[in-house]
């Protein structure tokens, strides 16, 4: 969702978090944009794995981000890797974190499968 509630200045998650013990409880990952600081928490939910987003902003170096601190701040751009054979959710504030880790993945299965 692009607005959400629930917004905490010590806990960035918060929001996400609360939206899926509210209104989605089934969901694995839940997303909250609108905010300036980018977060992401990987946490148990219901005895299962779930990941907390929060995007963050491209406006880094706007009049708001200026005026409350959020001048150059870091642009969270999520990516989360799940796998398709088992019940595992990783998830990387930045995409190309996740592209490593992936061919990390892939190239430790492959080598596997020449064994």
């Amino acid at each position: 969702m692009h607005k959400g509630k629930f917004n905490s200045t010590l806990n960035p998650t918060n929001s996400p978090k609360q939206y899926q013990r509210i209104h989605f409880p089934w969901a694995r990952v839940i997303v909250v944009e609108h905010n300036h600081v980018g977060d992401i928490e990987q946490y148990y939910y219901d005895n299962k794995e779930c990941l907390a987003i929060r995007t963050g902003t491209y406006s880094m170096y706007d009049e708001y981000a200026l005026q409350n601190g959020y001048y150059g701040s870091h642009v969270c751009n999520p990516t989360v890797i799940m796998f398709p054979d088992k019940d595992k959710l990783v998830g990387f504030k930045n995409m190309h974190d996740g592209i490593t880790y992936l061919r990390a993945v892939r190239a430790e299965y492959m080598a596997r499968l020449e064994n």
